[in-house]
């Protein structure tokens, strides 16, 4: 017979109680915080992927700044110059800008006449007057011919009337360019 009083009864009575505590500890402190940490493990896991739809979202949107900044350029393009300043005042850098790519100086644009279309409301033609500056060292006559025929291939609505080169006299050892040109142009 058992005794309740022999040690190892105690012992067992003890380890029982032992085990019981793990137990209760185990079911009552550290299952619930597993539990809880798989619940937010897939609650981060939702989270992420709800951000990647978002940012997939977002991408698919694009950017109404940049767009309407490209939308502008585009215009721009068009217009021949920034949609804030009339063409007027863009077409001689614009012819500036042409002949630097050759190599040649531009001394003058000037505007000589505007020209009422009334077969072309909201039209009218603009004549002007080109001075660049060739020394005659240069031999860049070819390439200012070539120069001269672009403006007005790349640029549909100008057209050259005249080509003119003839010497300088405020410079020697220098001649004078003259073009004059008709284009098209908004009012």
């Amino acid at each position: 017979m058992i005794s309740f009083h022999s040690a190892n009864f105690r012992r067992v009575l003890i380890g029982g109680a032992a085990l019981g505590s793990v137990w209760l500890f185990s079911h009552y402190a550290i299952t619930p915080l597993r539990q809880h940490e798989k619940n937010s493990v897939r609650r981060v896991e939702e989270l992420r992927q709800r951000l990647g739809s978002a940012h997939a979202e977002l991408r698919g949107i694009g950017n109404p700044e940049q767009e309407s900044e490209d939308e502008r350029s585009a215009l721009d393009g068009l217009l021949g110059g920034s949609a804030l300043k009339s063409t007027m005042v863009s077409f001689p850098d614009g012819v500036r800008r042409h002949f630097a790519r050759f190599g040649v100086p531009l001394r003058i644009v000037r505007l000589s006449t505007i020209q009422e279309m009334p077969d072309l409301p909201g039209y009218q033609r603009v004549y002007w007057s080109v001075g660049l500056a060739v020394s005659e060292a240069d031999r860049t006559l070819a390439g200012l011919l070539i120069s001269v025929a672009e403006l007005e291939e790349q640029n549909r609505p100008i057209k050259v009337l005249d080509f003119t080169l003839q010497p300088d006299a405020e410079a020697p050892g220098s001649r004078t360019v003259g073009i004059n040109l008709v284009t098209l142009l908004p009012k």
